[in-house]
This record gives C-alpha cells, sequence and structure tokens, in this order.
C-alpha cells in the first residue's frame, strides 16, 4: 500500500517540480495535485478519465505492472501458463508458448467482473470454512477438558477404597500423564484456531482489495490485481487442501485404555467375600525336666556350720497298718513346726507332731 506522504504529482514530477498529489486518475495510473487536476478535466483528451481520491488509492493493493525479474512493463500475455509477461520473460521463459497474446487485447476481451464475482465466492466459501474450523476446535477444547475431568474422576472412582503405597505413585503418574498429554495438544489446537485467525484476517483484506479494485482501478490494474488474488485464492485451496491430509482438520479427543491387569485384580478384589480365616495353632513344645529342676532348685552357699554334721535317732516310731493294709512310706516332708508329711502309697495323710507322735492319720 501507498501513503498519501509519497504520492506526488505526475506533470509536476516531469516539470521537476514537486507537489502533493490530492486526486489520482487510473486511466494515467498518476497522482495529480490539484492544478493539474483542472487542466486535467479541462482537456478533451483526458477529461472523461475516472479520478477519485488519493486517499482511497492509497487503500488499494499494489498492483505490479511490472515485470520483477526485468523491470520491464507487462505488454504481453501467455494464454498457456496464464500469467502476462514482458518482452524478456517471452524470450527466455516462454520461447516454446504458441500462445502469446498482447496484453491490451486479452484485457479488452476478458469479462473481469465475472472473474470478481467468482473470486468473491471462493472467498467467502473459505472464510466460512475457516470459521467452521474455529468453531470445531474451539468445541473440541471445551469437550476434551470435560473427558480430562471426567478421567479424573474415573481414577479416583476406580481406586476407591483400595489403600498403597504404590497404587497411590501409579495413580498420581496417571493423572500426571493425561494433563501432559492434554495440555499439549490444547496448546497445539489453540495455536491452530490462532492460525485459521490470521489467515482470516489476510483473507478479509483480500476481499476488500478485490471490491476495491471493480471500484477504483483501470481495466489494466483490475485486470492484473484479479490475476494476482486468483494466485493467493489457490494457495489457499492448497492450505486447505494440506490441512485434511495432514490431519490438522480431524477432531481431538483423549482417552485413557485402562491397565487389563488393573480390572482383574479389583474384579478379583470386588468378588471376594473374605480375606481369609483366623485358626488355632497348636505346637508341641520341647521339654526338658533336668533343666526344669535345675532351674528351680537354689544353690545353697557353703557354710561350715553344715560341715561334719552326725544325726542321732530321737524318737522311733511304728507305722500302724491303714485299713488293714500295711503301708510303705514312699516320701516324706519335715515342716517347721514338728510336723511331718508322709506319702504312703498312692494317698496322701498329715501325721501330727514329730516327737509325741499321734496315732491319728488325717488323711490330707
Amino acid at each position: 500500500m501507498a501513503t498519501s506522504n509519497c504520492i506526488k504529482c505526475g506533470p509536476c514530477g516531469a516539470d521537476k517540480t514537486i507537489s502533493a498529489a490530492v486526486i489520482w486518475c487510473y486511466n494515467c495510473n498518476e497522482g495529480l495535485c490539484s492544478k493539474c487536476s483542472v487542466q486535467h478535466k479541462r482537456l478533451k483528451l483526458t477529461h472523461g478519465h475516472k479520478t477519485f481520491d488519493v486517499k482511497t488509492y492509497t487503500k488499494l493493493p499494489q498492483i505490479n505492472t511490472e515485470c520483477h525479474e526485468h523491470s520491464r512493463q507487462f505488454d504481453l500475455y501467455c494464454q498457456i501458463h496464464l500469467t502476462p509477461c514482458c518482452d524478456e520473460c517471452v524470450s527466455i521463459q516462454h520461447s516454446k508458448c504458441s500462445e502469446i497474446k498482447c496484453l491490451a487485447t486479452v484485457i479488452d476481451k476478458t469479462k473481469t467482473a465475472i472473474i470478481t464475482n467468482l473470486l468473491e465466492k471462493d472467498i467467502a466459501s473459505i472464510l466460512s470454512t475457516f470459521d467452521e474450523v474455529i468453531n470445531t476446535k474451539t468445541e473440541n477444547i471445551k469437550h476434551g477438558d470435560e473427558k480430562q475431568q471426567k478421567i479424573q474422576e474415573d481414577i479416583k472412582e476406580i481406586t476407591k477404597g483400595l489403600q498403597s503405597n504404590h497404587l497411590d505413585r501409579l495413580k498420581v503418574e496417571l493423572q500426571n500423564d493425561l494433563d501432559s498429554v492434554w495440555d499439549d495438544e490444547k496448546l497445539k489446537t489453540k495455536a491452530f484456531i490462532n492460525e485459521i485467525e490470521e489467515k482470516k484476517t489476510d483473507l478479509n483484506e483480500i476481499l476488500h482489495s478485490l471490491l476495491a479494485l471493480s471500484k477504483h482501478s483501470s481495466k489494466t490494474q483490475q485486470f492484473l490485481g484479479v490475476h494476482q488474488i486468483e494466485q493467493q485464492m489457490n494457495q489457499y485451496k492448497r492450505y486447505i487442501d494440506e490441512l485434511w491430509q495432514d490431519g490438522r482438520m480431524k477432531d481431538v479427543c483423549i482417552d485413557v485404555e485402562e491397565n487389563s491387569n488393573f480390572l482383574k485384580v479389583v474384579t478379583a478384589l470386588e468378588s471376594l467375600e473374605s480375606l481369609g480365616h483366623v485358626f488355632v495353632v497348636r505346637k508341641e513344645a520341647s521339654r526338658d525336666n533336668d533343666n526344669i529342676f535345675r532351674e528351680v532348685q537354689v544353690e545353697c552357699r557353703d557354710s561350715p556350720f553344715f560341715r561334719n554334721i552326725s544325726l542321732e535317732l530321737e524318737t522311733k516310731k511304728d507305722i500302724l497298718h491303714i485299713n488293714d493294709t500295711l503301708q510303705v512310706v514312699t516320701a516324706m516332708i519335715c515342716l517347721t513346726d514338728n510336723r511331718v508329711i508322709l506319702i504312703a502309697g498312692k494317698e496322701k495323710y498329715f501325721y501330727l507332731g514329730l516327737t509325741a507322735f499321734s496315732r491319728k492319720i488325717l488323711k490330707y
């Protein structure tokens, strides 16, 4: 786009005078100052030219009327390659092309208005496609966020009531993996939406330029401008085809493939009626009588008082028959109060006194 500050009056410039242009004549393809514009309207040759405000001209797209390779005006047209050419282009790049026509003749025969109308429809169709893509991807992000939340709830539900450090670690790892995968995919989707938004902005500018060309440009400028826009539209169509091929137009979704082993464990746990039953185990204990007796006996200290003791028989008593049966004393315990416990046979008998032995036998 040109700016109003750089648009100079063409006739004044030819006289080596610098004047700011106030109108633009697309027939002459140059700017005119206020003084030259008056003369321009008076001349019979130019009074029918189409002119408009120079500010409007600055909003028009820049149309290349010269070959960028050879810096020469386009004056020919190759109908095989559908492109304008200069003399140098024809001699070098289109020397074998048989359909080289005069550009002015092609412009006169071309119904630019029909092509412009078709381009407007193409632009509207592509803009509609872009809007659909943006809406779809925006819904994808919304549904993906909902799916992420649902999966997190499912993870909590399926592990509810199961307490294990290892299981807790696996649950955290799965949740982190879920967040990481979806966040990465969501960033890609948002970047793609921004890319489409930029394409929409550029395409709207192209549409604005197309409409401006049809109103404020000469036939040559309009023809060349429409040709350039056609090239741009072909690029947009290829861009959309590539989006379908690389898969970026597909809906985005996330899910979790459940571990079959974990599901088997959970199912098995749910089918359990109990974790087991309690019973008593009795084991044979090893017994060492000698050790037991040695442990309960107390070793007496050696004392000179108990050495060289001689025993004297103080009293002799006869053991009576008990129940007319002679009893054999198998054991005897002397008590500190001079009583004696006699064990005769299988029964226990108690005798009162050792020195004054009683004939009365008390059964214990």
